[in-house]
């Protein structure tokens, strides 16, 4: 008997390999059909009973399996009974050691005449240590010169069944050397029996974390004697595409029970995986459809005479919204559909049975239906276009029953709306005064509305005949106006003289677009507005506003006059009273010509308020830097004349880090006017008669706020002060146009101005006056 490494036998090596042959279903069954002698599995615990046994035992015994499996006859019925002593020491030193026995002994042919056999076996024990079975092989080695022969044999049907295996299979010893590899194995690695046979796993050249998992799987079968299951797991293959493998590495015992290597069978699962991952991404692509599909989706399953949810999609839970219910998926499974709907207030008692009525017309008919649902909600109603399929088994077993609707809301919603819209369109066209028509270049007018008939006088139906170029005083502007539109595209209020069926000529504004449809033919969309009796109205406009011109250009001329001849005059009379107080006289004489300059002075304020109103009237809006202190300094110093100025005690606060911009003319009126006032008005029976003058510039607002304690004004009086010639006291000489004209100035800048004020307590102006310093 030849020796290998490590003192392994080609005998124990077949004998191992072959056990763990005989425990995997997949390899089995071609053993059992290539192997030329008796396989075979007895109990031991009832009396060596046989459970299986291969047909060859008819062949080497003349009995058939039968005989052995259903009447009884045992293997051990057919030794001598001399050559029992030596089966049973074999058998116990098997029992005892859990090493596999082998044996050669004589078998009994059924012709009488002896059979040399050469049996092997191993017990198989439960957890208690008792024998369970016994599986083992007999061989027929009557004309076979020795073993050694017999061995060479079976290790040859051997490498040939695992030569035809799909699986990788291999033998390792403790070093972990190739002792044996099976033709799938060289097959995927692209190697030769001698390219691998006493080498390890660095021959197969792949990444090292892959050699480096592969001999942890080794290092622990020979750690702990066991078989180690690797699930699905990744390599890399030659061609540098990955593959997915499942293996299952065993313990490989000598008869003398010490572990020599380990058995490995590898199954190629890429295919599988491949599957496996397909049909998750199918899975994952239906639920992803399913889910997000407008259509409403429900399984049920019958269950108990009731139809109970088992699957719902999305859609189908915003249903529920509808009513204003949230509800979960997972809340719905296991219950049942119409009574769900009716403890919901989803379904009345009539619909719940219209529903149930057509589960089960569909059930009995086993055939889809397909129906309208009208549901009121308390969003509204809700319409929808629904089915009940049934879906059976191969048998023709009810599964399930699916609901399916799809909501065509909106759409009754858009239909009505359309309706509405075509209604409010019939309506305008009735009733719209401006002509609205189509037209094409070549085919003349294709719509018009009844405007259009009303406007050039025709009655329906005579528009179809005419030709687009009939309803223009001038033919040639119609080819004028086709080469624009397709030129621009489209033109606005173009004034163009048209005819009336009567031949009545008559101006018109004209807007049109043009557009072409699927077949390039040009369309023209226009509008048509009669103006004739617009442009009369313009022309006395016109006229009007000429004449306007002519009296406004004369009321300048007379203000100009007014402040040229009537100040001189005025100017004159203040220059000869002077000279009379410088010739002296009475007491009398020099009252009465107080009186006169004061009468004078009023009237010279009021023909320069009246050419101040004129001049905000008339001027244009200014946009220029002001100096806010240059305007309030000048001011002041024009009031210096003023007997009262003195003793009032002036506060001025100006914030004009900020550029302002504006009207200056106007703003030097406005501040004038006020200024003028607080001075005018104030109280000298006070300790400490004040004004107070802010002004705060941001970048799109001067803020103004003037105070004085002065006497102030009554209440009944405070809404009337800015109207025209109004004077709320007495106690000055005033023209009652001067908060009139702050006023005009303001609304000309488009400010605005507040005030309040307390009678014999002083009064505050307030103002907004636009910064223009970005306009």
């Amino acid at each position: 008997m030849s020796k290998t490494d490590a003192g392994i036998t080609k005998e124990s090596i077949s004998a191992d390999i072959f056990q763990d042959l005989f425990d995997r279903p997949e390899l089995f069954l071609e053993f059992i059909n290539d192997f030329p002698g008796i396989v075979y599995r007895v109990n031991p615990a009832d009396d060596g009973k046989v459970l299986f046994i291969s047909g060859e035992v008819e062949r080497i015994t003349g009995y058939a399996p039968q005989c052995f499996t259903q009447y009884g006859l045992r293997l051990e019925d057919l030794i001598p009974v001399k050559q029992h002593q030596k089966i049973l020491k074999a058998v116990d030193r098997s029992l005892q050691t859990n090493i596999p026995f082998r044996v050669n002994y004589h078998l009994t042919h059924k012709d009488g005449r002896n059979v040399n056999v050469s049996a092997f076996g191993r017990f198989r024990k439960n957890q208690a240590g008792d024998p369970i079975f016994c599986d083992g092989t007999i061989l027929d080695v009557t004309n076979v010169s020795d073993s050694e022969s017999v061995i060479a044999e079976q290790f040859s049907i051997i490498q040939r069944i695992l030569d035809n295996s799909p699986n990788l299979i291999f033998v390792k010893d403790l070093e972990g050397r190739y002792k044996m590899v099976n033709k799938a194995m060289c097959d995927l690695f692209g190697l030769l029996p001698k390219d691998l046979l006493g080498l390890t796993d660095e021959v197969l050249s792949l990444p090292k974390g892959e050699l480096q998992k592969f001999k942890r799987q080794d290092d622990q079968v020979f750690e702990t004697g066991e078989s180690v299951f690797a699930d699905t797991q990744p390599l890399t293959l030659r061609n540098g595409e990955v593959g997915y493998f499942k293996t299952v590495k065993s313990p490989l015992f000598n008869q003398s029970g010490d572990l020599y290597g380990l058995l490995a069978i590898v199954t190629d699962v890429t295919e599988e995986r491949k599957t496996e991952n397909e049909i998750t991404e199918s899975r994952k692509m239906l639920d992803l459809i399913y889910n997000n599909v407008t259509d409403r989706i429900a399984l049920l399953q019958p269950v108990d005479g009731q139809m109970r949810y088992v699957s719902v999609n999305q859609s189908y839970i915003k249903t529920f919204e509808h009513f204003g219910v949230g509800v979960k998926r997972e809340e719905l499974m296991g219950k049942v559909f119409i009574q769900h709907a009716v403890e919901n207030n989803f379904f009345t008692g009539e619909v719940a049975a219209a529903a149930l009525s057509r589960i089960e017309n569909v059930m009995s008919t086993r055939q889809a239906l397909e129906f309208t649902e009208v549901t009121p909600t308390p969003n509204g109603i809700l319409y929808m276009d629904s089915s009940i399929t049934p879906i059976y088994d191969s048998s023709g077993e009810l599964l399930y029953i699916m609901y399916r609707s799809t909501d065509f809301t909106e759409i009754m919603r858009s239909n009505r709306a359309l309706q509405e819209r075509e209604m409010m369109l019939e309506s305008i066209n009735r009733n719209v005064n401006d002509g609205i028509y189509r037209s094409t270049v070549k085919h003349g007018l294709k719509y018009v509305n009844d405007a259009m008939y009303r406007i050039f006088g025709y009655e329906p139906g005579e528009f179809d005949q005419l030709k687009m170029v009939s309803l223009y005083v001038m033919p040639g502007e119609r080819s004028e106006i086709v080469e624009e539109l397709r030129r621009n595209g489209s033109f606005s209020n173009k004034e163009v003289l048209l005819r009336r069926k009567n031949n009545e000529h008559f101006w018109a504004r004209l807007s049109c677009t043009m557009t072409r449809d699927h077949d390039g033919t040009e369309i023209i969309d226009g509008i048509v507005v009669d103006i004739t009796e617009r442009r009369e109205m313009n022309i006395l406009l016109e006229s009007t506003n000429n004449h306007l011109k002519k009296t406004n250009s004369e009321l300048d001329h007379l203000v100009y006059r007014t402040s040229h001849d009537l100040r001189s005059p005025i100017a004159s009379l203040l220059g000869l009273a002077e000279l009379m107080k410088l010739e002296g006289m009475d007491e009398t004489q020099k009252e009465y010509l107080d009186l006169m300059e004061g009468q004078l002075h009023k009237l010279d304020k009021i023909i320069l308020d009246i050419i101040n109103y004129r001049k905000i009237a008339m001027s244009g809006p200014q946009n220029q830097q002001i100096n806010l202190r240059a305007v309030v300094d000048d001011i002041l110093s024009g009031v210096q004349f003023l007997s009262q100025c003195e003793s009032i005690e002036k506060s001025i606060v100006i914030q004009n880090d900020i550029p302002f911009y504006n009207d200056g003319h106007n703003i030097q009126i406005i501040f004038n006017n006020l200024i003028s006032n607080a001075i005018k008005y104030s109280r000298l029976d006070v300790a400490t008669p004040k004004i107070i003058i802010e002004l705060i510039v941001e970048p799109t607002v001067l803020k103004a706020s003037i105070i004085d304690n002065g006497i102030g004004i009554e209440k009944e009086y405070v809404d009337q002060i800015f109207d025209m010639f109004f004077r709320a006291t007495s106690h000055n000489t005033g023209t009652g146009l001067g908060l009139f004209i702050v006023k005009e100035a303001i609304e000309k800048l488009n400010g605005k101005i507040s005030v309040s004020s307390k009678k014999g307590e002083g009064t505050q102006f307030t103002l907004e006056i636009p910064n223009l310093l970005k306009a």
